[in-house]
């Protein structure tokens, strides 16, 4: 598995790219003017219920934002997490700490996961 994704958003007049890395990197900065981390997390195969990865992030202060992506490569469906279904058998969750990324998976929606990918954006207590 590579290292790094790079993809190219739509000409939105911005001319901004999005790196995605499980590398930790600088992306930007918040609000309160701290130095932005982004890092990408491989979580891998689902289990049924919850499965915890450590994202090995030092000095971690603040979670921004979290999302992720899951893929099934034998049928070549994505969805974002979280993922909400009326159905719960294919409800997933994403619960995010100063030392892990965890996902629930429901019954069903586990099993159909080949990959799965978290990145967080962050900020730091040492910037």
């Amino acid at each position: 598995i590579e290292d790094e994704i790079s993809a190219t958003t739509p000409s939105d007049g911005t001319g901004s790219s999005n790196n995605y890395s499980m590398t930790e990197h600088v992306v930007g900065t918040w609000i309160n003017g701290e130095t932005l981390y982004e890092k990408t997390i491989n979580v891998g195969t689902l289990t049924n219920g919850w499965k915890s990865v450590n994202h090995s992030i030092d000095n971690l202060d603040k979670i921004i934002n979290g999302t992720g992506i899951l893929f099934n490569s034998n049928s070549n469906d994505y969805y974002v997490v979280p993922y909400l279904s009326d159905n719960p058998n294919y409800y997933v969750a994403l619960n995010l700490n100063g030392n892990s990324v965890s996902i629930y998976a429901g019954p069903t929606i586990y099993s159909l996961i080949t990959d799965s990918y978290i990145t967080i954006q962050y900020t730091k207590i040492t910037d």
